[in-house]
């Protein structure tokens, strides 16, 4: 790859990046966006999430692997505002539903992930947001998941 094209992806990159806080607010009421889970869940968003709930009306959100428990559940423990959804039920799930009230629970097994993506979200219930945490652009202007 030359330089040049290198330079592209960095400046197109530099071009779109905006702040977390910026990133959250990107959301709208009526939205259902997600924020990713175990070590890829966009805990900073979720702060910021939290922070608007007063500007919002209903949004679902959506998380799996849960390890955290999300700053948007204590904003909205009766759940008027966020509609909170989760693929796996570890222990913050359970206790945070036991404390805050009810997750609307998605069975599923870790490997049909991205076959549900594809063919429920897109069908039924489309996403409009994906929160994902990476790493920094690669010089060949990838990014990389991570852990999950």
């Amino acid at each position: 790859m030359k330089r040049c094209d290198r330079m592209n992806y960095r400046e197109e990159y530099e071009k779109k990046l905006i702040s977390p806080e910026e990133a959250a607010g990107l959301v709208e009421s009526g939205m259902h966006i997600e924020l990713g889970g175990a070590a890829n869940a966009a805990l900073i968003i979720d702060k910021y999430l939290a922070r608007r709930k007063d500007e919002l009306d209903y949004v679902k959100v959506g998380t799996f692997i849960d390890l955290a428990h999300y700053e948007f559940l204590k904003a909205d423990p009766n759940g008027e505002v966020f509609e909170w959804s989760s693929g796996f039920l570890y222990r913050p799930v359970r206790k945070t539903s036991k404390e805050l009230g009810p997750c609307v629970f998605r069975p599923n097994l870790y490997h049909d992930v991205p076959r549900i993506v594809r063919e429920f979200a897109k069908d039924y219930d489309p996403i409009d947001i994906a929160y994902l945490v990476t790493t920094p652009m690669d010089k060949h202007g990838y990014f990389n998941f991570g852990l999950t």
